[in-house]
């Protein structure tokens, strides 16, 4: 934009500079033909057109110069400061290179060789211990509501069935068969294990069902024992606060161990 601007200046000028050019020469012609009547003037078309290119060239090389670009000064190269710098730098690296062999020796003084060991006779072969198991807490016994009132028949009750039936209450309401275990006949308690993790729902609503109808009170009355093949099957009658049937409870015994166990009229469960 600029250079345009300086162009039209520029020929503005010339043309300016041309109007007075002729100008001036038409006055050089009246002023000469005034003593020299047979003087004709500039006035051929070859000096018209010399002038006019003259003007222009005088209006392009003022237009060329007047867009080229200032020169830039190259700055002067500072030798002096530039040896002080490599001398500086070279200072510095050669202190660096004390310092590393400096630290060097003292890394090697303090250096200890290590102790070579006398290879082994024989080759070790590291053995891998099997882990103990922990042990498995045994669960604690779970206190049950005890009857208000327990009436027997004539026929005593032998006391290790009575501590069978206690165990099995207490199964019940803690919701563990491990306690079942040390008074329980080994087969019985393989086979209820193996119904228990088929279907444990049926222990949980067992134990749900004779919670809720023993939670009010009760009273057991002991009916009898039957003498079967597979060994003693002893029968209680339970006798609840909360309305609904009586309970009969059944424990069967084969040599002095609990081979089963099963309450009706508390839920569907299958006999144990």
């Amino acid at each position: 934009m600029i250079a345009f601007v300086l162009l039209i200046t520029a020929m503005l000028s010339s043309s300016v500079g041309l109007a007075l050019a002729t100008f001036r020469l038409r006055r050089i012609n009246r002023a000469i033909a005034a003593t020299w009547p047979d003087w004709k003037g500039f006035t051929g078309t070859a000096l018209n057109l010399s002038l006019l290119g003259c003007s222009l060239a005088l209006s392009g090389a003022a237009a060329v110069f007047t867009t080229l670009p200032e020169t830039i000064e190259k700055p002067s190269v500072d030798i002096e400061r530039i040896r002080l710098e490599n001398e500086r730098l070279t200072q510095s690296l050669t202190e660096l290179q004390e310092i590393n062999r400096f630290l060097e020796e003292q890394t090697k003084a303090k250096s200890v060789p290590e102790p070579e060991l006398p290879p082994p006779s024989e080759p070790v072969i590291a053995e891998t211990l099997p882990l103990p198991e922990p042990p498995t807490p045994e669960p604690a016994p779970v206190d049950y509501p005890q009857p208000s009132e327990t009436t027997t028949t004539e026929q005593p009750v032998p006391p290790e069935v009575v501590q069978l039936s206690q165990t099995v209450y207490q199964a019940l309401y803690s919701g563990s068969i491990k306690l079942l275990e040390p008074v329980a006949d080994g087969r019985f308690f393989q086979t209820l294990s193996q119904q228990l993790t088929i279907n444990p729902f049926s222990f949980s609503a067992l134990q749900a069902g004779l919670k809720q109808r023993l939670r009010g009170g009760y009273q057991r009355l002991y009916l009898t024992e039957l003498k079967t093949a597979q060994g003693n099957v002893y029968l209680w009658k339970i006798i609840t606060k909360i309305p609904g049937p009586d309970i009969l409870e059944r424990i069967n015994v084969s040599r002095n161990k609990l081979s089963g166990f099963h309450f009706e009229n508390v839920t569907t469960h299958p006999p144990y």
